[in-house]
């Protein structure tokens, strides 16, 4: 696949030359009675791009993400939404919060658990809390490893997107040359050939049409306007009278 450099633009900042003043240029300068040039200092500053970041506030805490962790946060938010509308659903019924309500189920599933073990190891207190405590390492253990295979998931389908839009970007170029470079592509195309996961010349092509509806909408508007304020003029220059009209008038009138 061919590689893609998105060109970006620095600029060179050279320090300024020392300037040298001799004794003469400086008496010069003192007798010199003419009225000194207004300067204008120009000071340039590489333009600095901060990352564009969400904020939010959770648990009380405000935090900044950037796009693609609010929108790795929002897919797991919409995944998780069916479990917690369940969730909602017995909080309702128990009458409690809903974290309330998992802490009980945690516990009273923890300790039905212990209970069986305690007949296992003939009421053994202390052995029983042991293989309890091991089980609950293993439970995390598995959870670890969920979030491992989610984020490497994540990770698998992001570089898979990029794979995509890297061979499109080459067919869309093919077709619209004057796309020079990945930052020529406008926004609107790329977001809706990820959302909709549409190759970038269909999502590029989609743009055209919805820009080439507006221009032509925006035209008709322009030219009705413009007929509407001709008509209005014609009609206040005539007054509503044909010239025969006009010419019974004055011979009535004088």
């Amino acid at each position: 696949m061919e590689d893609i450099n998105i060109p970006v633009e620095t600029e060179e900042v050279t320090p300024d030359a020392e300037v040298e003043t001799t004794v003469e240029e400086t008496a010069e300068a003192a007798e010199d009675t003419t009225p000194a040039a207004e300067t204008e200092e120009t000071t340039e500053t590489a333009e600095v791009t901060e990352p564009i970041t969400v904020p939010i506030r959770f648990n009380h805490e405000s935090k900044h993400l950037t796009i693609d962790e609010a929108a790795t946060y929002a897919q797991k938010g919409m995944a998780a939404e069916p479990v917690m509308s369940k969730l909602r659903y017995l909080s309702a019924i128990l009458k409690e919060p809903v974290n309330q309500v998992v802490d009980s189920l945690l516990t009273s599933n923890e300790k039905a658990r212990k209970d069986e073990l305690l007949e296992q190891v003939n009421g053994n207190e202390e052995l029983a809390e042991k293989l309890l405590k091991a089980e609950r390492t293993e439970y995390q253990k598995a959870v670890d490893e969920m979030i491992a295979a989610e984020k490497s998931a994540e990770e698998q389908e992001k570089t898979s997107t990029n794979d995509r839009l890297a061979n499109d970007f080459i067919e869309l170029q093919k077709e619209v040359p004057e796309i020079s470079s990945v930052d020529k592509v406008p926004k609107a195309v790329m977001k809706e050939a990820v959302d909709k996961n549409i190759s970038l010349l269909d999502a590029y092509l989609r743009h055209q049409h919805k820009e080439n509806k507006n221009i032509k909408a925006a035209t008709e508007t322009q030219k009705a306007a413009e007929k509407s304020t001709t008509g209005t003029a014609q009609s206040a220059t005539n007054d509503g009278t044909s010239p025969e009209i006009e010419a019974m008038l004055q011979g009535m009138w004088g």
